[in-house]
């Protein structure tokens, strides 16, 4: 755990550009000037230090733990180290047939095998909003994409369902509704 700036007796750095050594020289001779230049230094260190360190807590490796929520967050995973350090190559996946895919099986707990995405394809466009057709005038297919899992008999429970739903749902095409369905092997 981090400790304040203010917690720690003595510390062990001071500021890196002082505020008195760009000051015209007749300034420097102001003793109430230079203690007010000594207080904003003291009071701009942590600032400073935390902006000079600011790549170490993007780092998974030497980020503190009470760093990992936010850096989480922000990547689109969870808290977990090794989760936050993969974000980024699982992005290309992102709401992808094969992504979504993985992430089905990573919350059933089951091989990717065992998972299937139908996908109902298709898109259509329309010079006028919210009149998106096809060439031949009827409207586009809306259904929505289906994943099936397949589990064992004792763990297909409702909640299942659910959890999948929750993990698949922050990378679900926006465009495309997704139905969950587990069945038992």
């Amino acid at each position: 755990m981090r400790l304040l700036i203010s917690d720690v007796d003595d510390v062990p750095f001071g500021t890196a550009m002082p505020l008195h050594t760009g000051v015209p020289g007749m300034l420097l001779d102001d003793e109430v000037f230079m203690l007010l230049c000594a207080a904003l230094d003291d009071m701009l260190v942590p600032a400073v230090v935390a902006l000079d360190c600011f790549s170490a807590y993007l780092d998974t490796a030497l980020t503190p733990d009470d760093f990992l929520p936010w850096l989480g967050a922000l990547v689109g995973s969870g808290p977990d180290r090794e989760r936050i350090a993969g974000a980024t190559s699982s992005y290309g996946e992102r709401g992808t047939a094969a992504g979504l895919r993985a992430l089905a099986a990573e919350a059933a707990s089951v091989p990717i095998e065992a998972v299937s995405v139908d996908d109902p394809g298709g898109v259509t466009w329309s010079a006028t909003a919210r009149s998106a057709t096809s060439r031949s005038g009827a409207r586009a297919d809306t259904s929505p994409a289906k994943i099936r899992i397949q589990v064992p008999v004792d763990a297909a429970t409702p909640e299942l369902t659910e959890s999948v739903r929750m993990a698949i749902e922050p990378s679900r095409p926006v465009h495309c509704p997704i139905e969950v369905e587990v069945v038992t092997t």
